[in-house]
């Protein structure tokens, strides 16, 4: 906590009410810019009424700028594929709970108190308007508003198809495991990505029937020995088949990393709390088991 004391003007002179409000409303525009308020305190007390004028008109004019450049960099690094407002929008379309109306949903008040905006309907009705427009009317109120499309970006199915794979290999806490999971995520994610998500839950059932149940079975008489014996034996399996991948299509898959390589700034994605938290939790959950395994 800054427990400094608050410059202020001294009184070197007899002032009028006025010009001592001017000189504290002066001094108060200073907090948000970059000086040595306890210089400016002195300069104000022996400034005259016009030279106050000057200085408050010259400090209004350096705040409004920032905010104008801040919004203008808000809209800027939203990425909205296009510039809507809710003038001339059709509402003919919108219907909305008993307790909301236009007048509400055109104050953004549910951002104040974190709340969710859901907007559902047939294609063509306005939704992406509707959510554009929101959405820039966020950021001219200063708040951080990043559009994104239901529909991956081409230039992120890589980011999201590795980081699916990490996240799927971290789920299982089992070094083993975990290593092969990370690889079937790679296949799982492209076969989602590239052809549907119902294939992709077909192969992860048919490598779960096959590995779980009946590599399992064929382990079972062996102990714990045949289960971590099995597990590398799976883990060496799978990287020579990537190895035999990379040697077949390996141009063909850095081909498709180049063509679908993430923009700048998507990998700070990773930086999110949530997701580091889930990061460290299963990682942490990962090395106690395989501690337990070397010392069993």
């Amino acid at each position: 906590m800054n427990n400094r004391r608050e410059p202020t003007v001294p009184e070197t002179r007899r002032r009028r009410a006025s010009t001592v409000a001017q000189s504290e409303r002066i001094m108060a525009m200073s907090r948000h810019l970059t000086l040595t308020r306890s210089v400016l305190a002195d300069a104000l007390a022996q400034a005259t009424p016009v030279q106050l004028d000057f200085i408050e008109r010259w400090f209004q004019a350096e705040l409004d700028s920032r905010q104008a450049a801040r919004r203008t960099r808000l809209l800027k690094t939203a990425g909205f594929p296009a510039d809507k407002t809710l003038d001339g929008y059709d509402w003919s379309n919108l219907t909305m709970p008993a307790d909301w109306d236009r007048v509400r949903l055109e104050s953004l008040d549910f951002i104040d108190r974190h709340e969710d905006l859901v907007l559902y309907g047939s294609v063509g009705t306005g939704k992406t308007h509707l959510a554009i427009a929101l959405g820039q009317a966020a950021c001219r109120h200063d708040v951080p508003t990043p559009f994104c499309r239901h529909e991956l970006d081409k230039r992120h199915r890589v980011f999201a198809i590795v980081t699916s794979a990490a996240m799927f290999g971290l789920y299982h806490d089992d070094l083993v495991q975990g290593l092969f999971a990370f690889g079937a995520g790679l296949v799982l994610g492209f076969v989602a990505m590239e052809y549907s998500l119902f294939w992709a839950i077909a192969l992860h059932v048919c490598n779960n029937a096959l590995l779980s149940d009946a590599l399992g079975r064929l382990i079972a008489p062996f102990g714990a020995t045949g289960e971590t014996v099995g597990g590398w034996v799976v883990v060496a399996v799978g990287l020579a088949a990537l190895v035999v991948v990379l040697v077949r299509y390996g141009s063909g898959l850095r081909a498709y990393v180049r063509a679908h390589r993430a923009a700048p700034g998507t990998h700070w994605a990773w930086t999110n709390g949530w997701f580091l938290a889930y990061v460290i939790v299963n990682a942490a959950l990962t090395a106690g088991s395989f501690a337990l395994a070397m010392t069993a």
